[in-house]
């Protein structure tokens, strides 16, 4: 959010005597971060029966307002097969990166999720950083007969701003 100084000046001719008036706008324009979340294709079954799918979500890209004091959630969707096969696997990562430098974050961090099925991160930056959150879901597959579809979801908790990607998992053809 931010305020403007414009001035708007305006000059009637159509009196007999002109005049000038000056009037005050005070305008607010307003900017939300973009999130996008995107995934890549399950990669083959583990030797425990899981598939993997790489997660990456892009927060706040162009840069244009800092994000301070939003919260970035995570969360598995609430469908049957997405809770019933799905889980996060590992770390989340995050790379974070100044307006102008997309080759090299300007800090990297790393956080273990404390519940299977959501994470969240409250952004405490004041500059109008990028972040790119990285993260592996995985898919137990080993007892299913036929592909299924799950579903992940992140929510910009303090604009409503939210994404989400679908994906259909195969099962385990190698039992």
């Amino acid at each position: 959010k931010g305020e403007t100084e414009n001035k708007v000046s305006g000059t009637s001719d159509g009196q007999d005597k002109p005049s000038t008036d000056t009037l005050d706008f005070k305008n607010k324009i307003e900017y939300s971060p973009k999130l996008r979340k995107e995934a890549k294709d399950p990669g083959n079954v583990d030797k425990n029966g899981y598939r993997i799918i790489p997660y990456t979500i892009t927060y706040n890209e162009n840069r244009l307002v800092s994000a301070k004091g939003h919260k970035v959630t995570d969360e598995i969707a609430q469908d049957q097969d997405s809770q019933t096969y799905m889980s996060y696997d590992g770390d989340v990562t995050i790379k974070v990166y100044k307006k102008g430098d997309d080759t090299k974050p300007c800090r990297t961090e790393t956080f273990t999720p404390k519940d299977e099925k959501t994470w969240s991160y409250t952004i405490q930056d004041k500059e109008p950083y990028k972040y790119v959150f990285e993260y592996n879901a995985k898919v137990y597959v080993n007892n299913l007969e036929n592909k299924i579809t799950v579903k992940n979801t992140v929510k910009d908790e303090t604009t409503g701003k939210y994404s989400s990607v679908s994906k259909d998992v195969q099962p385990n053809d190698e039992i």
